[in-house]
């Protein structure tokens, strides 16, 4: 199985996505949206943005490492999760850039 984006509806009836490698982890995580158009065209702007440095943010918080794919006018397309080390905040990112390409996308509700 080769990774994929999950989307999702919450509660509230809105949308967000998440992508995942091939081993089901969740790599990316979007922020949430009114509709899911909106999500979807995000998936795409991943799928397009994932393979430039520039668009990567790292950051740090207290003990905490992560980072923030965005587009070229600087909106966030997706947050990773948290990490205790600067190294796997960066091999996230590695996997993010190299699966983020995917064209398969899995809706869950």
């Amino acid at each position: 199985m080769s990774s994929w984006f999950e989307l999702n509806k919450t509660p509230d009836g809105e949308y967000n996505f998440n992508l995942k490698s091939e081993s089901g982890e969740t790599l990316l995580t979007s922020p949430n949206y009114y509709s899911k158009g909106n999500a979807k065209m995000d998936i795409s702007d991943v799928q397009h943005s994932c393979a430039y440095d520039a668009l990567y943010e790292k950051k740090s918080e207290g003990n905490q490492h992560y980072f923030e794919l965005k587009t070229p006018k600087r909106r966030v397309l997706g947050t990773s999760q948290m990490f205790k080390s600067a190294e796997d905040r960066d091999t996230a990112l590695a996997a993010v850039k190299s699966s983020g390409g995917t064209k398969t996308t899995k809706e869950t509700f």
